[in-house]
């Protein structure tokens, strides 16, 4: 698997659907298609996870302090 390291940001990421989702993003090609890693961290509720989603799942991405995107994961129930 390949990660672009020109996009590595802590971001809040809005999917369709009114879900949203935080942790360290970056982008990363599977299979020939690209798609956006987000590292969810660790929180009080659950184990740290990875989730790729396409593009066309992505409604926005509002890149973040490590600090907020910590915050907003410890709250969101993903």
């Amino acid at each position: 698997m390949e990660t672009n390291e020109n996009f590595n940001l802590w971001c809040i990421v809005e999917l369709f659907g009114h879900n949203r989702i935080a942790g360290k993003c970056s982008e990363q090609s599977i299979a020939g298609n690209n798609f956006l890693r987000v590292d969810v961290p660790t929180t009080s509720k659950q184990s740290g996870f990875t989730r790729f989603l396409s593009a066309s799942a992505i409604y926005a991405i509002n890149p973040v302090t490590e600090e907020v995107a910590r915050q907003i994961t410890e709250i969101l129930q993903v």
